[in-house]
């Protein structure tokens, strides 16, 4: 036994493509073995809204299964409401994109409870290093948004604004802009907890789509029914578009485990 991770912790992964509005289970792992799981879902997709994720427990590996696994109550992941985000949505990457004039748009960001206000502005001192503070930063362009080139200057100035290490999110954040009027973030490694985001409806200007959020659930083997329902996985349902889920389950402690118990090519 060399004490490493893999001979103590069952890991299995999955990859669940679901179609627009339909909805997928993962497999059914037992916890015969186990006295605690960890289920971890991510949600990628060109752009989604709102998504359910649910904990689910059965009798045997290929029965339906009911929700509310152990009491675990269903979490609904995203945008919940087309143009704000909470920390309840677990969202990880998101686009923001001009939908017209920004004229006086207002949103606010926030990474791990960092909130910052972001207002719009052609006003060349506004827009200059020294008007930014750690909670309220502006940015835009002189030439204007409704202007091919004011476009990309506004959503590029947006990115500098927020990747900036003074006063925006520094390493916390991956800022790019994949079109002249739009600008992406994806939180790191050393984010302190998911994106938020509110304002900035499309009537100012500037609109939200959700890339990819995250929801966990941690559940414990003495919590589930005394039916026998110890097999429990995870369903994902009420896309409305087209994604790929990422499902990884951990089971501990379990017997010891050679490394020939783990569910694929394990690296020496």
């Amino acid at each position: 036994m060399n004490k490493n991770i893999s001979e103590n912790l069952m890991c299995d992964l999955e990859i669940l493509a679901i179609s627009s509005a339909a909805t997928a289970v993962s497999q059914k792992r037992d916890m015969q073995m186990y006295d605690r799981a960890g289920f971890a879902v991510c949600v990628n997709s060109t752009g989604f809204t709102t998504v359910t994720v649910d904990l689910m427990e059965a009798t045997a590996s290929t029965a339906a299964g009911s929700s509310n696994c152990a009491g675990r109550a269903g979490v609904t992941i995203g945008a919940q409401n087309g143009t704000g985000i909470t920390t309840a949505g677990g969202v990880k990457a998101m686009t923001l994109a001009l939908a017209g004039n920004t004229t006086n748009s207002t949103m606010v960001i926030g990474i791990g409870g960092v909130n910052k206000t972001l207002t719009y502005t052609t006003a060349t001192a506004s827009l200059n290093a020294t008007a930014q503070t750690s909670t309220k930063l502006f940015f835009g362009s002189t030439v204007g948004s409704t202007v091919n080139t004011g476009a990309a200057l506004t959503m590029g100035d947006l990115a500098t604004k927020l990747s900036n290490t003074s006063y925006g999110y520094g390493t916390s954040i991956d800022v790019s802009t994949n079109t002249t009027a739009d600008c992406k973030i994806v939180l790191r490694d050393s984010a302190a907890g998911a994106i938020t985001f509110t304002g900035g409806a499309s009537a100012d200007g500037i609109g939200v789509t959700v890339q990819e959020a995250v929801a966990a659930f941690d559940v414990r083997a003495d919590q589930l029914s005394t039916s026998g329902e110890r097999w429990v996985g995870v369903k994902v349902s009420t896309a409305a578009t087209a994604c790929d889920v990422a499902v990884v389950t951990l089971r501990q402690p379990g017997r010891y485990m050679p490394s020939g118990d783990f569910k694929g090519e394990l690296s020496t």
